[in-house]
């Protein structure tokens, strides 16, 4: 399982399409029957799936948290905090 890339939330996902790519255009796919491919392709293409939705949740958390921050900032606050 791919971990969290605080940088760039999305690059999970890019290694897993990088990988997906790799082995259909490798030489050993053109031995695979065409459900072998399907197969390649179902089951690597729902982890990338997976990894893309994963992506936005960690960025939509990220930008929460920054919005949420910058709210509490401009609050209004009294002399008793």
């Amino acid at each position: 399982m791919e971990t969290f890339d605080a940088i760039d939330p999305f690059a999970a996902a890019t290694r897993a399409f990088d990988r997906l790519k790799g082995a259909l255009a490798g030489p050993e796919s053109a031995a695979l029957s065409h459900h072998e491919l399907e197969d390649l392709v179902g089951l690597q293409g729902r982890e990338l799936l997976r990894l893309l939705f994963q992506g936005h949740l960690d960025l939509r958390e990220k930008r929460e948290r920054e919005q949420a921050r910058q709210t509490e900032q401009a609050a209004v606050r009294g002399a008793d905090g």
